[in-house]
């Protein structure tokens, strides 16, 4: 039953011969296995009219398999600069409870700063039954930019003047764009408002205004004809002056004087003065002296607006001025704007010239400064490595004016011979501004190292009892593989292995010295000669005979000889000495005799390598004057050579390195192999030497293959 929900036990049903009543012994209930679970037993009895009575049981398993409930605060908006947290879930179980994290995750949001924030938790109770749920809180940038404008000014009427731009600033990046520019229709007050608005990357946006009231202070320009120079004498008359205003107005002449008289440059004594008068009062007079006026403003060229690159040396070109009269040229401003990407920028000056006569004019210079220079990426020289010699590319160094990024473009590998091959890394250096360069490092894994090899059976100065089969077994290594071991003796090709293992059994070896040698050959042609190791075939085993003397005591000339086995192999039956002499004398100590009569010794005792062992040799010559001159030859004792222990492998043990350890036959050589299939087997190149007893051989790999076998050398 679940937990929380109503139930009762199940009333049993009893069947009797006689009527049966059925009452409630007992009702227990124990513990559960987690949370507030528990189990109840109800026992009834049945009992029949006679006595006669039978229980039955039922068992209520109360599980709580419900998952707590969790309720997560529902979603919320922030606003974006402003703190804020998760809102704690509220968890209920019928069991105890414990919430936990189980996530955080961050998104970006769909414009500027703003961002998705969701957290997930999980309410588990007592019985591991468990639920989740998650809130979501979504960080918006809904902040318009504050934006403002400079202060309302007011600017004289004909005057040159602009709009001060105004300064933005938001959580996010912004943009300031005009939204409108309105000018009253002139007269003495004039108005011009300009209404800018800020907009941030998520749609806020803020407006600001300018107001510029354009009055009308300035009296009327009224302009005599220039001055002139007159010839004295002649005739000449004033010429009638010219007025503007930027109002309505009115000439009239207020005097005439002749005196001397300069507004500007040099005057001269006839003056007749005019007044003008605007509509708003203002009031303007001026003369005509007979003298040249200058009323024409410099002209001011810049240069050409001009492009430069980033990192340069530049600097703004200087403008060039004409002017009637001598002027002065000042710098008004410079401003610089950032770029459209990198540390490039816009930088514009503008200059202003202005004559005697306070006329003036201006013009500006637009130097734009882009990043268009790749990325300076230098990659390390080429080179040439070990094949086996751990080593990896070399950085490149990347600088610019710019921030950068370093990418791999690609790595490409071609194999040589053997272990060698070349592998070539291109890498690509991109500034902000899109520009890039590339540089490439070719690495040659050069196999310069020869094979190395060794005749590791027979060992040097080996003998051999004829008709002689010998194993040549050779150690053979080389990082790239091995392509072939040679086996020479006497300088004469015997055969050529191509694959591990490395060995070839030679049978009806040559009588006397033979020098063996193995040549070992890697994939790229290097090859290596393993030092000489010289064997020995002879006929009969070394001894050495002592002197013949007569014991006088039993009448029979004695002689000892001392026999060497020379071999690798131990003789377990030992040594049979032939004993030819003539026909007169006889070998008295004699075993037997061979099938042409030759007398011989068997001196039945096992004789190891390199041991040696005495035999007694007594001689019966009927004239003890006649000293014997016997012809003597030992040779092994016929046996039976026990075939070696077919190898088994014992133990394996992984790890850091694989051990297989297997049983060995002393003086026996072995192989050992590996697969992952039972298909393809690897030999190792190294042979193992038996001992007798179990071996141990170690594969130094981190990874074990998984099959292994042992290859028994003939």
């Amino acid at each position: 039953m679940e937990l929380g929900a109503p139930w009762t036990f199940d009333p049993p049903t009893a069947t009797d011969l006689s009527g049966a009543t059925i009452t409630v012994i007992s009702t227990t209930t124990n513990s559960g296995t987690c949370g507030n679970g528990y189990i109840a037993t109800r026992i009834w009895l049945a009992t029949d009219g006679c006595g006669n009575t039978n229980t039955a049981d039922q068992i209520v398993t109360v599980l709580d398999r419900t998952a707590p409930t969790i309720a997560c605060s529902t979603n919320k908006i922030v606003e974006l600069g402003t703190p804020w947290t998760f809102d704690p879930p509220t968890s209920t179980d019928l069991s105890s409870n414990a919430i936990s994290i189980v996530s955080t995750v961050t998104n970006a949001g769909t414009c500027g700063n703003g961002y998705v924030a969701i957290r997930t938790w999980r309410a588990t109770d007592a019985c591991s039954n468990s639920n989740q749920c998650s809130q979501t809180v979504t960080v918006l940038d809904r902040t318009a930019p504050t934006i403002t404008c400079s202060t309302n000014k007011i600017v004289e009427a004909g005057t040159a003047w602009e709009f001060d731009p105004p300064t933005a600033t938001d959580l996010s990046s912004n943009g300031i764009v005009i939204v409108s520019t309105i000018t009253t229709p002139a007269g003495c007050n004039a108005t011009a408002s300009r209404t800018w608005r800020a907009t941030d990357a998520c749609g806020n946006s803020s407006t600001c205004r300018q107001m510029v009231t354009i009055l009308d202070r300035t009296a009327p320009a009224i302009v005599c004809a220039t001055n002139k120079t007159v010839e004295l004498g002649t005739v000449w008359a004033f010429d009638p002056p010219t007025a503007t205003d930027v109002s309505d107005f009115t000439v009239s002449i207020v005097s005439t004087i002749t005196n001397a008289s300069a507004a500007c440059g040099s005057g001269f004594v006839a003056v007749q003065t005019w007044r003008a008068t605007d509509d708003c009062g203002n009031t303007s007079d001026c003369s005509q002296v007979v003298t040249v006026l200058d009323r024409t403003a410099p002209t001011i060229i810049c240069p050409t607006n001009k492009v430069v690159e980033l990192g340069s040396v530049w600097s703004f070109d200087p403008p060039t001025v004409t002017d009637l009269s001598s002027n002065g040229i000042s710098i008004v401003s410079t401003v610089t704007n950032a770029g459209t990407c990198g540390n490039g920028f816009v930088a514009i000056r503008t200059w202003r010239a202005t004559d005697v006569c306070g006329n003036s004019n201006q013009c500006s210079q637009t130097v734009t400064v882009l990043d268009r220079t790749a990325p300076t990426i230098t990659c390390s020289p080429n080179k040439t490595v070990e094949a086996g010699v751990a080593w990896t590319f070399d950085p490149p160094i990347v600088s610019d004016l710019s921030s950068f990024t370093i990418t791999i473009a690609s790595t490409t590998t071609n194999l040589l011979c053997g272990g060698s091959f070349n592998t070539t890394r291109a890498w690509i250096a991109t500034d902000a501004c899109g520009n890039s360069n590339t540089c490439q490092q070719t690495v040659t894994v050069h196999d310069g190292t020869a094979p190395t090899v060794s005749v590791v059976s027979p060992t040097n100065g080996q003998v051999f009892i004829a008709p002689a089969t010998i194993s040549i077994v050779a150690a053979a290594f080389d990082a790239g593989g091995v392509a072939s071991v040679q086996f020479y003796a006497n300088s004469n090709l015997l055969t050529t292995v191509s694959n591990a293992p490395y060995f070839f059994v030679w049978s009806n070896v040559p009588l006397g010295t033979n020098r063996l040698v193995a040549v070992a050959t890697d994939f790229c042609g290097l090859s290596t000669t393993s030092s000489v190791v010289t064997i020995f075939v002879t006929t009969n085993t070394l001894f050495a005979a002592g002197p013949i003397v007569l014991n006088r005591q039993n009448g029979l000339f004695e002689q000892y000889l001392t026999v060497w086995n020379l071999t690798a192999e131990t003789w377990p039956n030992g040594v049979r000495v032939f004993v030819d002499i003539d026909t007169t004398n006889k070998v008295w100590n004699a075993t037997g005799t061979n099938s042409l009569g030759v007398p011989y010794l068997d001196k039945v005792v096992p004789i190891p390598a390199g041991g040696t062992v005495e035999v007694l040799v007594q001689y019966y010559v009927p004239d003890v004057r006649s000293v014997p001159k016997p012809n003597i030859v030992a040779v092994p004792l016929p046996y039976v050579k026990a075939a070696p222990v077919a190898p088994k492998i014992l133990a394996l043990k992984s790890g850091a390195q694989c051990d297989v350890t297997f049983e060995t036959t002393s003086g026996q050589w072995y192989f050992l192999q590996r697969s992952e299939d039972l298909k393809t087997w690897t030999t190792d190149p190294t042979p193992i030497h038996g001992t007798g007893a179990a071996c141990q051989w170690p594969q130094n790999n981190t990874v074990p293959l998984r099959f292994y076998r042992v290859l028994l050398v003939p």
